[in-house]
């Protein structure tokens, strides 16, 4: 019977502060931490509580298109740009193989 007594009044370290904290206490006395949060911080408890939108590709490319004055404009480049990209490329390779 002494020995059930001593496991149930033994005290294990807080996971949190460190503090001696009661084998049956449901709660740290020094910080408050309880094993419904996870024996967590403050910090980390107010964290928990805030909620943050889902993200949505699709509403990102909507709303980065207005910013940019162009409502539901994609990210894609123009297709002059690309053209433009080309001739010169081939214009560079010309160059080279004409001077060498």
């Amino acid at each position: 019977m002494a020995s059930a007594r001593r496991r149930t009044n033994a005290s294990r370290a807080c996971p949190h502060c460190g503090a001696s904290v009661p084998a049956r206490a449901r709660a740290c006395r020094e910080c408050g931490s309880d094993a419904e949060t996870g024996w967590r911080d403050e910090e980390e408890l107010f964290l928990q509580s805030i909620e943050l939108p889902e993200f949505d590709e699709e509403d990102y490319r909507a709303a980065v298109g207005e910013l940019r004055g162009r409502p539901g404009a994609s990210t894609r480049k123009p297709r002059w740009v690309i053209w433009v990209a080309w001739i010169l490329l081939v214009a560079l390779v010309l160059l080279f193989v004409l001077a060498g």
